[in-house]
């Protein structure tokens, strides 16, 4: 989601070279909210990628709250979309 769609593939991990022909100008419709969705869902959901403690474990999310963040996330993908447009 960082990559491709709020970045628009101007950059990508592991990837040495930055391509900016003609999608520079996806980048001037990121605004603070979309920040703000991407900074709460990258904090919520990476604690799950790294290496858990066995006196703290993390609990999985429920299922209805992982399907409501994935609708969240497609929701603000669908309305970058549009404004991309």
């Amino acid at each position: 989601m960082v990559e491709l769609e709020l970045l628009g593939d101007v950059i990508q991990r592991h990837r040495r070279a930055i391509n900016t022909l003609g999608k520079l100008d996806k980048l001037t419709d990121i605004t603070a909210d979309d920040c703000s969705l991407i900074e709460e869902m990258m904090t919520k959901y990476s604690r799950y990628e790294h290496a858990q403690s066995a006196e703290a474990p993390v609990q999985l999310p429920e299922p209805d709250e992982l399907e409501e963040d994935i609708a969240k996330l497609k929701e603000w993908r669908d309305d970058l979309e549009k404004r991309r447009k």
